[in-house]
This record gives structure tokens, sequence and C-alpha cells, in this order.
């Protein structure tokens, strides 16, 4: 969220949103699509920017080598319960 409020890039690159327009690097479409909301937007890239803190971290502590790729955990959606967690 730093990144976003110091006007930097929170993305490689724009991309193509469902809602047909296109999402850019600085990350102002997320805050502002009628197929999205703030919510959803906030937890993705703060997901996104803690699983990139947590690898150096753990690796300096000796818990993980340093190669280990940290990925957060993909969210179930069920089209039966959209709502549902894993």
């Amino acid at each position: 969220m730093l990144r976003r409020k110091l006007r930097l890039n929170v993305f490689p690159h724009d991309f193509p949103c469902t809602c047909g327009k296109t999402h850019d690097a600085k990350g102002d479409h997320a805050f502002c699509c009628s197929r999205s909301h703030k919510g959803s937007a906030h937890n993705q890239l703060a997901q996104h920017q803690i699983a990139k803190a947590i690898g150096p971290a753990l690796a300096a502590a000796n818990i993980t080598r340093t190669d280990t790729a940290m990925e957060t955990e993909p969210r179930l959606y069920l089209t039966s319960d959209p709502l549902s967690r894993p």
C-alpha cells in the first residue's frame, strides 16, 4: 500500500480487467472498477506484498532457503457457494 500512496507502480505492467477497461500499473483502476470493490483490491495488494516481504525474512532467520519462493494460497471459489473459504 505504501507504493500506491507514493504513486509508484504496484503492478509490473498494465493488464486488461474483466470490466473491459485496463488496470493501470499504479493500481488506480482496482479502486474504482464497477466489477470489483476497494476491499478485494486492498486484500490482493496486501497479500502480494506480505508474501514478497516474508520470504527474505524467513531466509534471514534460517527458516527457509534464500531461493524458496513465497506464494499466497489461492482463494477457493465454488460456483455453488462463492463466499466459501478453504
